[in-house]
């Protein structure tokens, strides 16, 4: 019977992963598209504070969006079993503000690579490369099931990642700013925020955590300014006041989008071991979504708003296969025995 109920755990927790992942695919054209768009800085010397502009926005105004769901029956929509929000023990803030904290700053490089002209299917395939260590900081926390069952899936996702967009695009300040920094932050954001989701419930330790990002936002951004490009603050303040409001609606309905991303990551992860790592294996179908979903915008529909691709039909053709063999990861990962 345990066995029958872990199995229905694993589905139920696939399920909502593979939901979440759609849902990530909006929220990478949407973020590209108000980046590319709204919020788009022509000056090289500006885009760090376009960014930081966009990030602040997005984490006030989500985390008020948030609170405000949380706090009316929108909620038991996501999660009919919730009871409200929760004040959370000390251990549970612990776990909520490292998540939401480190997801502001990984968010951040993100949004400066499509800033600098990166599109969303290579950030995507970049930010893979936290299942290269997440498996283990999941052990090293305590998790005591073996790390054996995702190498195979993990080692062959990230040769598609590689094969399809690494290999041909990427650049020494991409891979630094997503490959290795992002990869890293989300990483330890999705492992405190499986901690944090056991410790109370999936809507309470969503909401936590963007209230948490929201705050890392606005101060990484007025720090990281202050740090680096303190002339800048006026160009990001001008940013907020104008460009923030022509972008508004778009970033509303952006939340909205990463509400359910983040409400589905959370039931995904809560109750199974190793809930971080297992569900961002699926989660990585991200990659693959986005491509098609670029390739069908570009080519078809002859509208580069959302980021452009290569028109080589080689690194197309690569792009394509690499796409094939992230499946493949993940299906080997959900069905191991069907390889058997």
């Amino acid at each position: 019977m345990n066995v029958e109920n872990e199995s229905k755990k694993l589905r139920q927790a696939y399920f909502f992963a593979f939901l979440s992942s759609i849902a990530s695919v909006a929220v990478g054209l949407g973020s590209t598209y108000i980046s590319r768009n709204l919020m788009y800085a022509s000056d090289n010397a500006d885009k760090l504070a376009a960014s930081f502009a966009f990030l602040t926005l997005g984490g006030v105004l989500g985390a008020c969006i948030f609170v405000f769901i949380a706090l009316t029956p929108l909620a038991r929509i996501v999660q009919p079993d919730y009871h409200g929000l929760k004040r959370g023990t000390r251990a549970f803030h612990f776990h909520a503000s490292i998540g939401g904290l480190s997801a502001a700053a990984a968010t951040g490089c993100v949004l400066f690579t499509y800033q600098r002209g990166f599109d969303p299917a290579l950030v995507a395939a970049l930010g893979a490369s936290r299942l290269i260590w997440m498996p283990l900081y999941e052990r090293f926390r305590g998790a005591t099931e073996s790390v054996r069952s995702l190498l195979g899936p993990s080692v062959l996702l990230m040769v598609g990642v590689w094969l399809g967009q690494g290999i041909t695009e990427v650049t020494l300040s991409a891979f630094v700013l997503v490959f290795i920094f992002s990869g890293m932050l989300e990483g330890m954001s999705s492992v405190h925020n499986k901690s944090a989701v056991e410790a109370t419930d999936a809507m309470t330790a969503t909401v936590w955590r963007f209230i948490y990002l929201g705050i890392g936002a606005l101060t990484t951004s007025v720090m990281g300014l202050l740090a680096t490009q303190p002339e800048k603050i006026s160009v990001y303040c001008k940013m907020i006041e104008h460009a923030g409001f022509r972008a508004v609606s778009c970033i509303v309905i952006l939340i909205l989008i990463i509400f359910l991303a983040n409400i589905w990551t959370s039931r995904a992860q809560k109750g199974i071991s190793m809930g971080a790592s297992r569900t961002a294996v699926v989660g990585n179908l991200t990659v693959v979504g986005m491509l098609f979903a670029l390739i069908l915008l570009y080519f078809v529909l002859g509208t580069n708003k959302f980021g452009d691709l290569p028109t080589e039909p080689d690194i197309i053709r690569l792009r394509v296969i690499g796409a094939f063999v992230i499946m493949e990861s993940v299906i080997w990962f959900v069905f191991p025995k069907a390889r058997a």
